[in-house]
């Protein structure tokens, strides 16, 4: 839903203390059309320094911290997020 600029950002905010250094998309090298993917393809060759990677938390991390990223999520993700929402009310 999210672009993967967006999604990396998320990632690099709760793993900060955990990575080397902060992820930047064009890293990620991997031609998977899953950036979920495409992260633990690059942490394979560049592992956290602790614990392991889990996509759960970049979810909680957005949850917790909604308020402040509001602003800076794209409008592309919007647009998703209103067709996803609008296609699932008209099956209720």
């Amino acid at each position: 839903m999210f672009n993967p600029e967006f999604y990396v950002d998320l990632v690099n905010a709760e793993f900060a203390t955990q990575l080397s250094a902060p992820i930047d998309v064009v890293q990620l090298t991997s031609r998977h059309p899953r950036i979920l993917v495409r992260i633990e393809e690059y942490l394979k060759q560049h592992p956290l320094k602790s614990g392991q990677f889990s996509h759960y938390r970049p979810a909680r991390y957005f949850s917790e911290n909604v308020k402040q990223l509001a602003g800076k999520i794209p409008a592309e993700a919007k647009l998703r997020f209103n067709e996803a929402f609008t296609a699932l009310n008209k099956l209720i």
